[in-house]
């Protein structure tokens, strides 16, 4: 994104690679609590360090790039002992493997949206989430569900009107990203944070959010995709793939560990009348 790579800093964060005397070689620094200086319309496409959760989203790529950007690259780094990695024993590398696998087994997303409008018409697209180790989280609304290629639901000719209502995990509305826009510029954006999300491996409690958007139909009839994107972080979950400095809380591997992901809902169509 414009963006230095702002969505890296969601669940596995925006890393600044620093190198910190205090640790053998190097370790990534980064914001724990998101990207919260990006506060404008994104596409998935700069996670860097955001793992895909499938081949699928990454249908439009071709040989070992396609792999290096998949869950299981992210694994074998922590099962060889890669990086960071390296500091844990062979047990705490299968204890970490196995609570990064939980997390991604718990995280959902789901997208609802009706199948038919009139054009111009308003209608709701809700987008629910469940998981990420946080203490953030994710959510875009795109055109389509490929990493690197998806844009802002906006390009399609779909209006955001106002800013999404957002429920966090306590169930009260949220209204600290639409906060952050500065002065008076428009609130209507595809992309946002949601915060206070948490995740307890021990009693299998994952956070909950709800993002609805209130949308305007295109003007003009014809079959439209849509979509959503979630952004979460694995590793933060796990007692052995935390690491605590200088107040920050940051992912065992970095920026190179890829410990976060991006996981898509399925690409709905949207008639429009």
């Amino acid at each position: 994104m414009r963006l230095a790579n702002p969505l890296s800093a969601i669940g596995s964060i925006m890393v600044l690679a620093l190198a910190l005397s205090a640790f053998e070689g190097s370790i990534a620094w980064g914001y724990p609590g998101g990207p919260l200086e990006d506060v404008t319309d994104a596409a998935p496409y700069c996670a860097g360090c955001h793992s895909s959760v499938d081949a699928n989203q990454l249908r439009d790529m071709q040989g070992p790039r396609m792999q290096e950007m998949l869950v299981a690259s992210h694994i074998a780094a922590i099962k060889a002992g890669k990086e960071n990695y390296s500091k844990l024993t062979a047990e705490q590398r299968a204890q970490l493997v196995a609570d990064v696998e939980k997390v991604d087994t718990n995280a959902q997303v789901s997208l609802e949206v009706p199948a038919a409008v009139h054009a111009g018409e308003n209608f709701a697209a809700t987008v629910g989430t469940q998981g990420g180790s946080g203490p953030v989280i994710g959510v875009m609304l795109l055109d389509q569900d490929l990493r690197n290629q998806a844009r802002e639901i906006e390009a399609e000719g779909f209006g955001i009107i106002g800013a999404p209502n957002v429920i966090g995990p306590d169930g009260q509305r949220q209204e600290q990203w639409e906060a952050r826009r500065y002065n008076n510029l428009p609130r209507n954006l595809n992309f946002l944070v949601v915060f206070g999300v948490d995740a307890d491996l021990a009693t299998n409690r994952f956070s909950t959010t709800k993002v609805t958007y209130n949308l305007a139909a295109p003007s003009k009839p014809g079959k439209y995709t849509i979509c959503a994107a979630f952004l979460y972080g694995t590793e933060k979950a796990s007692p052995l793939g935390r690491v605590d400095m200088h107040g920050h809380t940051l992912p065992l591997g970095g920026f190179a560990g890829k410990s976060g992901r991006i996981k898509f809902t399925e690409l709905k169509t949207i008639e429009v009348r």
